[in-house]
């Protein structure tokens, strides 16, 4: 299996706060050390919380554990596949409102459809673009809030996953 990189606890005060009033949980996949680097300092100097794994089976293993609200995820990873990741992870109730987004060298429209079949959200052709990171962050994100607000109360992140998006 890959290096997991655990997720720091942040005390409730130092929580980062964003825009939109939510800092999202996001777990980025991607074998490419420097890559994964990169992208998880992007996301964090946003505001948001990651962690990071470098592999299809852990990065399975971290969802269960972590249950993110967005996962960056590549699809040619070492011992199991993005698609395998995601179809995995659709199976799970508690994850059934991760947004899954593909970002990959795979941008062919075959590339595309099987990214859908197995439950892919969106699908990015790297480099991903910071208009199009800062898009699907920003797009989750109002779609919590507004699950909380017309809930009345926060989503909880163990028994209340939310609607698939």
């Amino acid at each position: 299996m890959g290096q997991v990189q655990q997720p720091a606890a942040v005390p409730a005060d130092e929580q980062p706060v964003m825009a939109v009033g939510h800092a999202l949980r996001v777990l980025i996949v991607e074998d490419n050390l420097d890559a994964a680097e990169m992208l998880d300092r992007v996301v964090t100097s946003l505001g948001h919380l990651t962690t990071v794994a470098h592999d299809g089976a852990t990065a399975v293993a971290l969802a269960m554990q972590f249950v993110p609200d967005v996962m960056f995820l590549d699809i040619g990873l070492p011992v199991m596949n993005g698609y395998e990741v995601a179809r995995t992870l659709r199976d799970v109730p508690e994850l059934s409102g991760v947004h899954i987004a593909a970002v990959t060298g795979w941008g062919q429209e075959e590339d595309r459809r099987k990214a859908r079949e197995a439950g892919f959200d969106s699908h990015f052709t790297k480099p991903l673009s910071p208009a199009a990171l800062e898009g699907v962050l920003g797009t989750v994100a109002e779609r919590l809030v507004s699950d909380r607000n017309q809930r009345g109360m926060p989503r909880t992140r163990r028994t209340d996953s939310g609607p698939a998006l």
